[in-house]
């Protein structure tokens, strides 16, 4: 009786030490993925105080409060500035006025 204790305890020890093994390997598992840090060019922030200064420049286009050339140096530092590009409807003086301003940036 008691060697069949005896063995009972050893099979219950070596199980309590496997899963103690697996638990080890799932945490080194985790371990070797890192967040990186975001890029300033995907900031939220930045990205939403230049779509405001977009806007702000379009609102005063409008109004003909700003020329289409100062306009378009707005847009054309945006395009740069986040490597995106903008799906709007421009008149065609702002258009002739963004394409001058893309050109002379080259």
């Amino acid at each position: 009786m008691r060697s069949l204790t005896l063995l009972a305890l050893a099979l219950m020890l070596a199980a309590c030490g496997g899963a103690q093994e697996t638990q080890e390997q799932t945490v080194d598992t985790v371990m070797v993925f890192s967040a990186t840090p975001s890029s300033r060019r995907t900031d939220s922030a930045t990205r939403v105080q230049s779509t405001n200064a977009i806007m702000a420049a379009l609102n005063a286009y409008a109004e003909h409060k700003m020329s289409a050339d100062s306009a378009a140096r707005v847009i054309v530092a945006y395009q740069r500035k986040s490597g995106r590009s903008l799906n709007i409807v421009m008149d065609p003086q702002l258009m002739a006025a963004v394409r001058r301003e893309q050109e002379r940036k080259k």
